[in-house]
């Protein structure tokens, strides 16, 4: 049986997709290729000139995902403690923002 006209119009439109949808895999850290890590990365403009190994690439993401899960005010409040100050800084309105400049030495360090 065919159902009603109604109820084929009242079924939601499917998900839009995510501009920019994490890496999948099942590790904690995003997974997928050295070469999809990399482009993400660079993708939020973090760098990773420094990380040599797959998974200082993939603890690097880790990190930018997670600093995009906490609140706003609270990584304005660490890019001060950290003394991060300058345009940058008086620029950045959205967690995405903070988060790069809170990760804007990290990738050294890898």
């Amino acid at each position: 049986a065919l159902s009603p006209p109604a109820a084929q119009a009242s079924s939601p439109p499917p998900p839009a997709a995510s501009p920019s949808p994490p890496i999948a895999s099942g590790a904690p850290g995003g997974g997928g290729s050295v070469r999809e890590l990399k482009a993400r990365l660079a993708e939020k403009g973090i760098g990773a000139a420094g990380c040599v190994e797959k998974a200082d690439l993939e603890a690097l993401w880790s990190r930018f995902l997670a600093l995009l899960e906490r609140p706003l005010e609270e990584l304005r409040a660490e890019c001060c403690e950290r003394g991060l100050t300058g345009p940058a800084t008086t620029a950045a309105t959205t967690a995405e923002a903070y988060a790069r400049l809170l990760m804007s030495g990290e990738a050294q360090a890898c």
